[in-house]
């Protein structure tokens, strides 16, 4: 544990040699205060002591990039003030206390990190589930389309007979096509009955970086054996908005999967997957581009269609993907477009109004 005793200046005026190794660890010459400046940004700390306002604080955690460009520290920190009274002998007519902070840095990198693969394990288990209750939907609202088909053009039937009256004797006919019909809307029935109900999740204030990291933490296997080069650009401070987490991310794991599917062809050299997030014009803005071969002009709106797919036949791909994607940014009172400028490849633009709106 880092330990450095710090005036009401910020100046250290005592440490150990763990805080000095900090020091080289994150390349600034002066580690308690970039920590009290991670605090500040973080939890809104001051670097007051209590009787100006200040508090102590007990394990707020917060993460430090090193200036050199190496991987995030995560960090454990504690602070207690108090007070000693000048020891001098001008002092003893005049007595005054100056004010000291103790802090303590804890490095928890390593826990961090196991604690947010097991975090992502739960993700990944949570989403497996309700991906397989997906896969099932999608499959029985399949049969249930085409279902819907036949039972359209016997309906169709058995209306233009019943407007034509006795001009034809088509008695048997029609009870045919009646039967026919009460039998397949039975079945019909049966499929939708059959369907699994959605999983039920309840809304909260959700943060777009952390929802994107996610995912693109949970596709990372993916995007390493395509070849692809990921440029990760979240926007420093972002507005909350409320939302369904896992809802949320299985909309942008299709999105980002349409991506690496549409770049992972042979002969394409440029393989770069863009992500950044930002507030325009009011909204919470995530933008995705590939370097893929795009969506062409007369496709851009087909695609949200259900069972419509540009993927290989060998993909499994029932269509449902951009239909889905769709609703989801839908019920989030969000927007999904395709930029119609971008020529490099596939740019989508997703975007929400914050919290409150």
């Amino acid at each position: 544990i880092a330990i450095a005793l710090l005036d009401d200046q910020q100046r250290v005026v005592l440490d150990n040699h763990e805080y000095k190794q900090l020091t080289d660890d994150l390349g600034v010459t002066d580690p308690a205060k970039q920590v009290l400046a991670e605090l500040r940004n973080t939890i809104g700390l001051a670097f007051e002591p209590p009787k100006l306002g200040g508090r102590n604080f007990v394990d707020e955690e917060i993460c430090v990039h090193p200036i050199s460009g190496k991987a995030a520290r995560w960090f454990s920190c504690s602070g207690s003030w108090f007070e000693q009274q000048d020891a001098k002998a001008d002092s003893f007519f005049d007595p005054q206390a100056r004010a000291y902070l103790m802090l303590l840095i804890k490095d928890i990198t390593a826990a961090k990190r196991q604690r947010e693969m097991e975090r992502i394990g739960a993700i990944r288990a949570t989403m497996a589930e309700a991906e397989l209750v997906q896969s099932l939907r999608e499959t029985l609202s399949g049969a249930v389309y085409q279902l819907r088909g036949p039972l359209n053009m016997i309906r169709a039937a058995a209306n233009m007979l019943d407007r034509r009256g006795t001009q034809i004797d088509t008695a048997m006919l029609k009870n045919a096509l009646k039967e026919a019909l009460t039998a397949g809307e039975a079945a019909l029935g049966t499929f939708e009955a059959s369907m699994p109900e959605a999983p039920q999740e309840a809304t909260a204030p959700v943060n777009l970086n952390d929802i994107l990291r996610d995912v693109l933490m949970l596709l990372t296997e993916r995007l390493l054996a395509a070849g692809i080069t990921v440029a990760w650009q979240p926007t420093s401070r972002l507005s909350h908005f409320h939302g369904r987490a896992n809802m949320l991310r299985s909309m942008f794991k299709e999105i980002v999967e349409n991506a690496i599917e549409a770049m992972n062809e042979r002969g394409r050299n440029v393989r770069e997957l863009k992500v950044r997030t930002e507030e325009k014009d009011g909204r919470i803005v995530a933008v995705i581009e590939d370097t893929g071969p795009g969506i062409s002009q007369e496709l851009r709106h087909k695609v949200y269609e259900p069972f419509f797919t540009t993927k290989r036949p060998l993909s499994h791909s029932v269509g449902m993907g951009l239909a889905i994607a769709q609703d989801v940014a839908t019920r989030h009172e969000g927007t999904i477009d395709i930029d119609p400028d971008y020529t490099g490849g596939c740019r989508f633009i997703i975007g929400f109004p914050p919290s409150g709106s």
